[in-house]
Formats: structure tokens, sequence, C-alpha cells
């Protein structure tokens, strides 16, 4: 089932969330392939509104230096903008984050 297109507030929001994990997430996955390059795939494609060709032509596997981890963070951007996935991408790289974003406080403990 398809989902909504994601409106220019949630696209910014997520922007936003993408550039604080960043900053904070485990440089590089278990294959050595660095998520942050992955992350900024993805704020590039909310930020210009890449179709899946210029997708292709930035990360594709057919470049010089393919990285299927970054083209495949690209193209599940694209798919959230377009509402085929239901969850935003910085649902996946929240398990990642090597110290707590400030824009997620642990809550406070009760007394």
């Amino acid at each position: 089932m398809p989902w909504p297109k994601q409106p220019p507030r949630a696209v910014a929001a997520e922007v936003i969330l993408l550039q604080l994990y960043r900053s904070t997430v485990r440089p590089f996955n278990v294959f050595g392939n660095s998520n942050r390059d992955a992350i900024q795939a993805q704020i590039d494609v909310l930020q210009s509104n890449m179709t899946g060709e210029k997708i292709e032509d930035e990360w594709g596997m057919e470049g010089e230096d393919p990285c299927e981890h970054t083209y495949d963070s690209a193209n599940y951007a694209r798919r959230w903008l377009d509402g085929e996935e239901q969850d935003s991408p910085s649902k996946d790289w929240k398990p990642l984050l090597m110290v707590e974003s400030p824009a997620e406080p642990k809550p406070k403990k009760k007394k």
C-alpha cells in the first residue's frame, strides 16, 4: 500500500535530523562502507528532490567508485519522498548513533 508523499515540512524536519545523525553515527558499517556518506546522500536527495535517474548518475553501481550502501540509502530516501516507504530514512540510523542526539534527549527518571 503506498503512503502519502511527504510534505515539505516533513522533508525539512528529516533533513535536520539526518544532519544531526551524520555527526554522531558510527562512521563505518561492518563492511567498511561509510555511514556518513550514506546519510549525506540521503540529505542530498531530500534537499534537491533528486530523481531516480540523478541518483543513478551520482551513486549508481556503474560509477567510478560504486558503493551499494550509499546507493541504497539514496534510493530509500527517494522512495520515502514518493510515499513508497512508511519509515523515514533517519529511523534506520538511530540504533547506530554513538552518542545521544541533541534532538532526542533521554526521558527524565521518575521519582
